[in-house]
Protein backbone atom coordinates (compact mmCIF):
# COMPACT_ATOMS: atom_id res chain seq x y z
CA UNK A 1 0.00 0.00 0.00
CA UNK A 2 1.99 3.53 -0.82
CA UNK A 3 2.18 5.57 1.89
CA UNK A 4 -0.11 8.87 2.01
CA UNK A 5 1.97 12.08 0.93
CA UNK A 6 2.17 14.85 3.26
CA UNK A 7 -0.49 17.99 2.27
CA UNK A 8 2.56 20.41 1.07
CA UNK A 9 3.92 17.82 -1.01
CA UNK A 10 0.57 16.65 -2.81
CA UNK A 11 -0.48 20.23 -3.37
CA UNK A 12 2.04 22.81 -3.22
CA UNK A 13 1.87 23.53 -6.92
CA UNK A 14 -1.75 22.79 -7.29
CA UNK A 15 -3.55 24.78 -4.37
CA UNK A 16 -4.10 28.88 -3.95
CA UNK A 17 -3.94 29.79 -0.18
CA UNK A 18 -5.59 33.37 0.67
CA UNK A 19 -4.48 35.53 3.14
CA UNK A 20 -7.54 37.72 4.37
CA UNK A 21 -6.90 39.22 7.95
CA UNK A 22 -7.71 43.18 9.65
CA UNK A 23 -3.85 43.83 10.45
CA UNK A 24 -0.53 44.06 8.35
CA UNK A 25 0.99 42.37 11.58
CA UNK A 26 -1.72 39.01 11.17
CA UNK A 27 -1.03 39.08 7.39
CA UNK A 28 2.41 38.91 7.90
CA UNK A 29 1.41 35.77 9.75
CA UNK A 30 -0.65 34.13 7.56
CA UNK A 31 1.89 34.84 4.51
CA UNK A 32 4.75 32.61 6.39
CA UNK A 33 2.17 30.17 7.32
CA UNK A 34 0.74 29.78 4.23
CA UNK A 35 3.85 29.41 2.32
CA UNK A 36 4.91 26.41 4.36
CA UNK A 37 1.98 24.75 2.98
CA UNK A 38 1.67 26.10 -1.08
CA UNK A 39 3.52 28.82 -3.43
CA UNK A 40 0.33 30.16 -4.65
CA UNK A 41 -0.43 32.88 -2.49
CA UNK A 42 -3.60 35.44 -3.27
CA UNK A 43 -2.91 38.51 -1.01
CA UNK A 44 -6.90 39.97 -0.04
CA UNK A 45 -5.35 43.96 0.49
CA UNK A 46 -9.71 44.68 0.99
CA UNK A 47 -9.78 42.76 4.04
CA UNK A 48 -6.84 44.98 5.81
CA UNK A 49 -8.97 47.70 7.96
CA UNK A 50 -7.30 50.41 6.93
CA UNK A 51 -5.00 51.99 4.08
CA UNK A 52 -2.59 52.50 7.00
CA UNK A 53 -2.20 48.44 7.50
CA UNK A 54 -1.95 48.07 3.52
CA UNK A 55 1.10 50.44 3.23
CA UNK A 56 2.36 48.79 6.49
CA UNK A 57 1.45 45.17 5.12
CA UNK A 58 3.01 45.90 1.17
CA UNK A 59 5.99 47.65 2.99
CA UNK A 60 6.73 44.35 4.99
CA UNK A 61 5.87 42.33 2.26
CA UNK A 62 8.75 44.20 -0.32
CA UNK A 63 11.21 43.58 2.43
CA UNK A 64 10.82 39.94 2.74
CA UNK A 65 12.11 37.26 0.21
CA UNK A 66 9.13 35.83 -1.90
CA UNK A 67 11.76 33.33 -4.20
CA UNK A 68 9.25 30.43 -5.20
CA UNK A 69 5.92 32.14 -4.77
CA UNK A 70 3.72 33.38 -6.95
CA UNK A 71 1.88 36.30 -5.51
CA UNK A 72 -1.35 36.97 -6.51
CA UNK A 73 -2.82 40.18 -5.26
CA UNK A 74 -6.61 41.77 -4.99
CA UNK A 75 -8.25 44.45 -3.32
CA UNK A 76 -12.06 44.20 -4.32
CA UNK A 77 -13.82 46.96 -3.80
CA UNK A 78 -17.16 47.09 -2.03
CA UNK A 79 -19.27 47.07 -5.23
CA UNK A 80 -17.73 43.99 -5.95
CA UNK A 81 -18.05 41.91 -3.03
CA UNK A 82 -15.45 43.39 -0.92
CA UNK A 83 -14.44 45.79 1.43
CA UNK A 84 -12.67 48.45 -0.14
CA UNK A 85 -14.43 51.56 0.64
CA UNK A 86 -12.84 53.51 -2.60
CA UNK A 87 -13.45 53.75 -5.97
CA UNK A 88 -11.73 52.03 -8.80
CA UNK A 89 -8.65 54.47 -8.51
CA UNK A 90 -7.95 53.35 -4.63
CA UNK A 91 -8.29 49.54 -6.10
CA UNK A 92 -6.25 50.36 -9.15
CA UNK A 93 -3.56 52.44 -6.71
CA UNK A 94 -3.42 49.32 -4.24
CA UNK A 95 -2.96 46.55 -6.83
CA UNK A 96 -0.15 49.18 -8.13
CA UNK A 97 1.22 49.04 -4.76
CA UNK A 98 1.26 45.20 -4.32
CA UNK A 99 3.24 45.02 -7.90
CA UNK A 100 5.74 47.13 -6.70
CA UNK A 101 6.36 45.23 -3.36
CA UNK A 102 6.71 41.78 -5.32
CA UNK A 103 2.98 40.88 -6.48
CA UNK A 104 3.60 38.91 -10.16
CA UNK A 105 -0.43 38.71 -10.44
CA UNK A 106 -2.90 41.34 -9.65
CA UNK A 107 -6.83 40.26 -9.34
CA UNK A 108 -8.59 43.28 -11.38
CA UNK A 109 -12.04 43.12 -11.29
CA UNK A 110 -14.78 43.34 -13.78
CA UNK A 111 -16.77 46.43 -12.92
CA UNK A 112 -13.28 48.24 -12.38
CA UNK A 113 -12.00 47.03 -15.94
CA UNK A 114 -15.29 48.39 -17.19
CA UNK A 115 -14.66 51.90 -15.69
CA UNK A 116 -11.51 52.26 -17.86
CA UNK A 117 -10.75 54.70 -20.62
CA UNK A 118 -10.68 52.56 -23.91
CA UNK A 119 -7.19 53.56 -24.37
CA UNK A 120 -5.87 52.67 -20.82
CA UNK A 121 -3.18 50.49 -21.44
CA UNK A 122 -1.60 47.58 -18.75
CA UNK A 123 1.76 48.05 -18.47
CA UNK A 124 3.25 44.29 -17.99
Amino acid sequence: MPRPRKPHQTFANRLCAVVATGTAREALICLAEAARHTRTIELRLDWLRSDKERSKFLQALGRRPTKGLTLLATCRRILGGGKLAGGAQAELYWLSQAREAGCEWCDLEIETLRELPEDFAFDP
